[in-house]
């Protein structure tokens, strides 16, 4: 019998005096045939990577009863893994090589198939990409200040593209003149990359100064506290007093510094 179906079985007996005869009803079916398969076949990944195995084997889930994975690595570790419940299996990789993976799909009925295979993956250099935020912060009104994106690691290839997340900036450097907070996406050419840390710049509003007489005295009014002031009489430097008390005649002006160097 080879086909799904109703069959009736008969049997008969008899001797020189008497016989007998049966007759069976037996209902046959036969399991879908199974084919053992997983993919993928190659392996790329960028940096420290969770592989993924996935069961493609030409059964039924209705008819599992087990699946088993057997991983061999090099260094002859084995690792035994039944999911009955998926097909996936993941596995986390370091470093390029290869190893070997075994998968028995066995059914309800006791129908088995199997597959030995070699899996070789490559794992790509992964760059730690950050931006220097060695700065001056806060920086002053209508200063500006260049970030650049940095790879932590030595020896890895060189970054070859970047996003800003300031629209659609894709230069190794820009030029930042307003308050925000920066970060870039860099890449090698892998395609490799990863997202930078976010660095935080604040640009102080401008500092006003004015000069005011009372009689014969002249006093700087700011619009927020400073720490130096340097008075010029006809452009040249007369006093670093706050105030300036019986001063000859002339005319004067004021260079005030507050305490983060903004003038």
């Amino acid at each position: 019998l080879d086909t799904n179906g109703t069959y009736i079985y008969y049997a008969a007996a008899k001797n020189a005096n008497c016989h007998d005869s049966v007759a069976t009803k037996h209902i046959v079916l036969f399991e879908p045939n199974i084919t053992a398969s997983f993919t993928p076949d190659y392996i790329t990944s960028c940096g420290y990577s969770t592989i993924t195995l996935t069961d493609s084997s030409a059964g039924k889930d209705s008819i599992l009863q087990q699946r088993k994975w057997a991983i061999e690595f090099p260094n002859n570790l084995t690792k035994q893994f039944d999911t009955v419940t998926s097909n996936k299996l993941k596995l986390n990789i370091q470093d390029t090589g290869y190893f070997h993976a075994k998968l028995i799909y066995i059914t309800k009925q006791g129908c088995m198939d199997s597959l030995y295979q070699t899996k070789v993956f490559r794992i790509l250099p992964q760059p730690d990409v950050y931006i220097d935020s060695n700065l001056k912060n806060p920086l002053c009104f209508g200063d500006s200040f260049i970030l650049t994106a940095k790879q932590k690691n030595t020896g890895y290839p060189p970054l070859t593209s970047y996003k800003w997340n300031m629209g659609q900036v894709t230069t190794l450097s820009i030029k930042v003149d307003s308050s925000n907070t920066y970060y870039v996406a860099a890449y090698n050419n892998y395609g490799c990359g990863s997202t930078s840390n976010k660095v935080k710049i604040d640009f102080l509003p401008q500092l006003f100064a004015s000069v005011k007489k009372a009689k014969d005295s002249l006093y700087v009014i700011t619009n927020r506290p400073v720490v130096a002031w340097e008075w010029y009489k006809d452009t040249i430097l007369y006093n670093t007093s706050s105030s300036l008390f019986h001063p000859p005649t002339g005319r004067y002006s004021v260079t005030v510094t507050d305490a983060n160097g903004c003038q």
